[in-house]
This record gives structure tokens, C-alpha cells and sequence, in this order.
């Protein structure tokens, strides 16, 4: 505001053409504005076999992840988790807060990065559940898991028949300011932490379909800060519309 003070009383510069004699190459605009998913991918690097677990340095640019986080805030609200029964629900294992990217939720960017992370997987578009952003406040945590839908719950059986497996899991994350907050592979006795706009994709199932019981994994918490993270399921067929 201070900075707008010197300006006080001057009169606003009007443009040397009226608005409607300016013209807009629009057949250079695909060369002058290039969307996430067009833009060439990192590689993938392998992290671990077991499960199979690739990382990708600089996946996203460093405006796309703090977009990415404005975009979501208004829409956050308590984590849900799979029950066995009941479906989903609110449960102590996540105390975590998210934000789906649905239809009324997204926009031009959003859905590009949602392509641009199914391309990296090599899976085709649609065949994925919503993009997701997760803020892990301190202390906030998602309890070790296991993504993939389980046959023997009922309560996963209808989204099996719907589109199959989640097959897999990407994760970008979009921020560094907090402290620890790695994802954790417990049966590898490992974790990963990316940089902001680094992505991490690991199978939920072995290369014979069946869930892959080495994939638990938990989403540990921030000791101080607040963490930010993209999230995506694959799945082997497409959702429907």
C-alpha cells in the first residue's frame, strides 16, 4: 500500500489503441504458452525393486506446485480411508486434511498436470482417480497402508468391478518448508523425500495383477511446518464419466 501512495492523485495512462484494434496472435500462443503436459518429462529413476518404487527429480516447476496448493485450499477438508465394511469414511489412521480435483474443482491446469503425471506412468488419461492435494499439518499423519483395494472387504469389491486395481501411486511434492514428513516403505525399511515438484510413483500390485503386500507404506508426520503433497491413483480400466 505504501508503494501506491506516490502514485496518489496521477491519472491512469490509457492504451495507444482502443482495446478492440489490438490483436492477438493466437497461432503462436501453442508456441508462447506451453501446458504442463506437453513439456518434456524427466526421467525415471529406479529407488527401489521391492515394491518397484521410480522417482523423478523436477517433475513439476516450482510455480506449478504453489499453484497447485492454491488451488486446493478452499477445498480441503478431513482425509477419508477405505474401510473394510463400511466404506469410506473419517478414521484415526489419517488425521490429514485433502482436496479432490473433481470436474467442479478443476481447471486447465490442473487436468494438465493430471496428464502429465499419467503420461510419466505410462497409463492412459481417465484411467486414474481424481488428483488429489494432501496437506500434512505437525503431527498429522496417514498410519501405514496399503493402497490397493483388497478382495476380501466388501466394501472394495464395487470398485474393483468399476475400473479395476490402483495400480499405482504417484506422489509430487510441492513444498520444503517443514521438517521430517517422509514417506515411509516399512517392508523396505526405507523412506523418500523429494524437493519441491519431485515425484515419487510406486506399484500397488505385482506384475500378475494381485496386490503387492511389500507396497505399505505411511505418509509420516511434519515434526514443525506444514507439508504439501500431489496425489494420484492409476487404475487399470477408466472411470466412468
Amino acid at each position: 500500500m505504501l508503494r501506491l501512495q506516490k502514485f496518489a492523485g496521477e491519472k491512469m495512462i490509457r492504451p495507444s489503441a482502443p482495446v478492440s484494434d489490438i490483436r492477438i496472435p493466437w497461432a503462436d500462443m501453442k508456441r508462447l504458452v506451453l501446458l504442463p503436459h506437453e513439456a518434456p518429462l524427466p526421467p525415471l529413476t529406479p529407488f527401489l525393486t521391492s515394491p518397484q518404487v521410480d522417482t523423478a527429480v523436477g517433475f513439476l516447476a516450482r510455480h506449478l506446485c504453489d499453484y497447485l496448493v492454491m488451488r486446493g485450499l478452499r477445498f480441503l477438508a478431513p482425509a477419508t480411508v477405505h474401510d473394510s465394511d463400511a466404506g469410506e469414511i473419517i478414521d484415526p489412521s489419517r488425521s490429514n486434511s485433502f482436496a479432490n480435483f473433481r470436474l467442479l474443482e478443476a481447471d486447465l491446469v490442473t487436468l494438465s498436470v493430471d496428464a502429465r503425471i499419467m503420461k510419466a506412468l505410462g497409463h492412459k488419461r481417465g484411467h486414474g482417480d481424481p488428483l488429489s492435494l494432501l496437506q500434512y499439518k505437525e503431527d498429522q499423519t496417514y498410519a501405514p497402508h496399503y493402497d490397493f483395494f483388497d478382495p476380501q472387504f466388501p466394501a472394495h469389491m464395487p470398485h474393483l468391478k468399476e475400473a479395476g486395481q490402483r495400480a499405482k501411486t504417484a506422489l509430487v511434492y510441492l513444498n520444503d518448508d517443514y521438517e521430517s514428513g517422509h514417506t515411509r516403505f516399512h517392508k523396505a525399511d526405507t523412506s523418500f523425500r523429494g524437493a519441491p515438484g519431485d515425484l515419487v510413483a510406486f506399484a500397488n500390485i505385482g506384475m500378475d495383477g494381485n496386490p503387492d503386500l511389500q507396497s505399505l507404506h505411511s505418509g509420516e508426520p511434519p515434526t514443525s511446518g506444514i507439508k504439501w503433497i500431489l496425489s494420484k491413483w492409476t487404475r487399470e480400466a477408466a472411470l466412468p464419466l
